[in-house]
């Protein structure tokens, strides 16, 4: 008995100690992983394709209505930044059919609710 009791134990913390030396190991991959600053060509060709959108916009407009547009997108940037995020209460869905289970307990309830007392 006892040595069935022994190799149970092993046989447990060798699967326990493989489960969290992965689950260390996994983690350590993703602290790794997010220490690694992205790639300077993506985030200039980024920077470079928005400073041509906002170039484009801009060449299209007249002086006066560039610096309307511009303090309209410094406006609502400031309005977004400044706003703070709330959670929005999830929506049930609505459902017309019931289970059986819930017939007979609501069934039972009545019964419970509206019985006449005895005299």
């Amino acid at each position: 008995m006892s040595d069935n009791l022994s190799a149970a134990l092993l046989i447990s913390l060798l699967g326990m100690g493989i489960v969290f030396g992965i689950i260390i190991l996994t983690w350590g991959i993703m602290a790794a992983l997010t220490r690694i600053p992205p790639g300077k060509d993506e985030l200039a060709e980024a920077q470079e394709s928005e400073a041509e959108e906002a170039g484009a916009v801009a060449a299209t407009l007249p002086d006066p209505a560039r610096a309307a547009a511009a303090a309209v997108a410094v406006a609502l940037a400031l309005g977004q930044q400044a706003r703070p995020v709330r959670a929005r209460p999830r929506a049930e869905p609505a459902t017309t059919a019931i289970s059986a289970w819930q017939s007979v307990m609501r069934g039972r309830q009545l019964k419970q609710t509206y019985r006449r007392p005895r005299r």
